[in-house]
């Protein structure tokens, strides 16, 4: 009895034991089991929207105006006033060549103009000097038909008229005497020629013999004889006036002539200060100097540059195009540029979009910048960015969100705190969004977006909130 009831107490202590033991196993089992199917995530929305896609296009920095400065005389420079590094304006002069023979020409010139000056001053003296002559003549003229006209009056009148052309023949002797006083007076000081002297000498002769023949009249007012001589008189003083009146003719073409002269001298100085301005050399934009070919007592050459201006304000960027990256630039159009050694993005006009490839197959593409406060330099690294927009009012997630495996593209979607895996179509995809389409998606649909490379098909989640820690 001891023996059985003690194999009793044994049985029943293995069976109690196994009990508490498959109790213990069946605890482990459904506390493991919970834990499996309540996968901790972080879920987030669909959103809708565009997604732009960035390519970047390679460039390189290049000066919007390069000037060759180019020397317009050969010779010896005397003046060098810039060096490389230097900024400058346009117009500044740069170096200065050997000027002395230039100078010289000025000068000679200037000696000549003076002289010609010189010429055409007496011209106007002896235009001035024909001009009193011609009116001197008139006058003469004019006395004569009158005095002619008293002896045919005195004929009928009487001796007394024959006084006035008298006064009158002493007044034309007395002018033509005061007359031949300033001519050689002018003479004697190599003022007029000798030709106009000895014309005022005729003048004088022929007032002297207009005045005999006046007092002649005078006497023989009656007679037929003194009106023949009034008329020889008219006559003289006819010629006198035609010749008069050839010199005005002559002083005027005199005039013109010296005028040419002048207009002719006026012209070789001009252009001998125009040579005299080929020595200095001239900046002929405003900007950097980045090459002097040249120091003084060195050789200026006008078929090789004295120095390069560089305009850094002016800055472009080339590049090379594409045939799919064409279509997305257009002239004036406003872009971004990217400098990576700056690490910054500047605004730029697309100032040239070529419309034949090169031989390379791209097609070159030009833009200015605008505004970079002179911190880009020619012969930097540049990046035009280039944003495309596709699938506009696309589905769009996280793309860390979409697993891909083989052909197959899914994300997890939350229903009933379940995960549902869920085929979706990648349309397009960015580092941080892609845009998918799927059946039953929209816009506010919840997906997992942490946690999703653990999941499997209908497996229990429990929503977690991210640590912004």
């Amino acid at each position: 009895m001891k023996k059985r009831h003690r194999n009793l107490l044994v049985a029943g202590g293995i069976s109690v034991a196994l009990l508490f033991s498959a109790c213990n196993a069946d605890k482990a089992s459904v506390s493991e089991e919970q834990t499996v199917k309540e996968t901790p995530v972080q879920v987030g929305e669909i959103t809708k929207g565009s997604l732009t896609v960035q390519n970047d296009v390679i460039a390189k920095v290049t000066a919007g105006t390069t000037a060759d400065i180019m020397p317009k005389m050969v010779g010896e420079l005397v003046q060098v006033h810039v060096k490389k590094g230097d900024k400058v304006k346009k117009g500044d002069v740069l170096a200065i060549i050997d000027n002395s023979d230039q100078k010289l020409a000025v000068e000679m010139e200037e000696t000549s103009a003076r002289s010609t000056q010189s010429q055409y001053d007496q011209a106007l003296v002896s235009k001035s000097q024909a001009e009193n002559a011609v009116s001197n003549a008139k006058i003469a003229v004019k006395q004569a038909e009158l005095n002619l006209q008293k002896v045919k009056d005195g004929q009928k009148t009487g001796i007394d008229n024959t006084g006035f052309a008298l006064e009158q023949a002493q007044i034309g002797l007395n002018d033509a005497q005061t007359n031949h006083d300033r001519m050689k007076a002018l003479y004697d000081a190599g003022a007029v020629s000798m030709q106009q002297f000895e014309q005022a000498e005729t003048a004088l002769k022929q007032a002297k013999i207009a005045l005999e023949q006046a007092k002649l009249q005078g006497s023989n007012a009656t007679s037929n004889t003194d009106i023949e001589l009034t008329e020889q008189s008219l006559e003289q003083a006819k010629v006198g006036l035609a010749n008069a009146e050839q010199q005005l003719e002559l002083a005027n073409i005199g005039i013109e002539q010296a005028q040419t002269g002048l207009d002719s001298t006026d012209l070789r100085i001009q252009q001998a200060k125009d040579r005299l301005d080929d020595s200095k050399i001239i900046a002929t934009i405003s900007g950097e100097i980045t090459a002097v070919n040249g120091d003084v007592g060195q050789v200026a050459s006008s078929s090789a540059p004295f120095a390069t201006i560089v305009d850094v304000n002016q800055i472009h960027v080339e590049a090379q195009l594409s045939a799919d990256q064409l279509a997305s630039f257009q002239k004036d159009q406003e872009i971004k540029v990217e400098i990576p050694s700056l690490n910054e993005t500047f605004n730029a006009t697309v100032t040239y979009v070529s419309n034949v490839a090169s031989s390379t197959g791209f097609y070159e593409l030009e833009a200015a910048v605008v505004d970079h406060g002179g911190k880009i330099k020619p012969g930097m690294i540049a990046k035009v960015l280039q944003e495309t927009a596709v699938g506009e009012e696309a589905l769009l997630v996280p793309t860390d969100a979409v697993i891909e495996k083989g052909n197959e593209a899914f994300i997890f979607t939350i229903k009933d705190g379940k995960a549902v895996q869920t085929p979706v179509k990648i349309l397009n995809a960015q580092t941080e969004l892609t845009a998918i389409e799927g059946k039953g998606l929209s816009e506010k649909t919840k997906l997992v977006i942490k946690g999703q490379n653990t999941l499997m098909d209908g497996n229990k989640v429990r929503i977690i909130k991210e640590d912004n820690k």
